[in-house]
């Protein structure tokens, strides 16, 4: 495991040929201007502010934040992920490098194994949250990445990231908000509680 994730590190945080692994780390889209805006650490995700003040996450992310209409709802997508699924075609194995970081309490299926690689310490998260939904600063609801696509030899991935999304949420608008994964999946979810409404394989071409 040791020598596998020396290997990881390297393909996912060095400058590396992109017919080896991804040019960047991280990936942070999201508003910059309004009454939400994303905050930035390093190119990935790390929070959000609003009036009211600011929501730091329990770790960083990686992929693109989004706000309802209302300003009410915040969901961040890791649509880009630092990570692999491992061997065992189960478990999915994502590699963050900044600053101490703590499991999300969003998805019970996260753990978080921080190993020294020399000088730099990385912090190793199993099955971590993919999907997490905010609600007036607090997170309701939260989902890791097998639950999602159910099939998760189906995603797309390079030596050291993984994409999973087919289609991002246009707008977050009214009380559903609607994803599809590359394995052909829809989901809607409920905009006020996370809590997914439908879920169904959309018909193969």
């Amino acid at each position: 495991m040791f020598t596998r994730l020396i290997a990881f590190a390297i393909c996912t945080f060095a400058f590396v040929s992109t017919t080896h692994a991804d040019f960047s780390a991280y990936k942070c889209e999201g508003p910059t201007r309004g009454p939400v805006t994303v905050i930035k650490n390093k190119g990935a995700c790390e929070g959000f502010k609003t009036a009211s003040g600011i929501v730091k996450f329990p770790r960083v992310a990686s992929g693109e934040l989004f706000v309802s209409t209302d300003a009410r709802t915040v969901v961040m997508i890791e649509d880009y992920l630092p990570a692999q699924v491992l061997k065992d075609g189960t478990t999915v194995e994502a590699l963050y490098n900044p600053e101490p970081l703590v499991a999300s309490p969003s998805c019970r299926t996260e753990r978080l194994f921080p190993i020294n690689l020399g000088s730099v310490v990385f912090n190793v998260v199993h099955d971590p949250c993919v999907l997490t939904v905010y609600r007036d600063g607090k997170a309701v609801a939260g989902y890791d990445l097998a639950r999602l696509v159910k099939n998760l030899a189906g995603v797309q991935h390079s030596i050291s990231h993984i994409r999973w999304v087919a289609s991002l949420p246009t707008t977050i608008d009214g009380d559903r908000f609607t994803l599809t994964t590359i394995t052909g999946r829809r989901i809607v979810f409920d905009t006020r509680d996370g809590r997914i409404l439908q879920e169904a394989d959309l018909p193969r071409p």
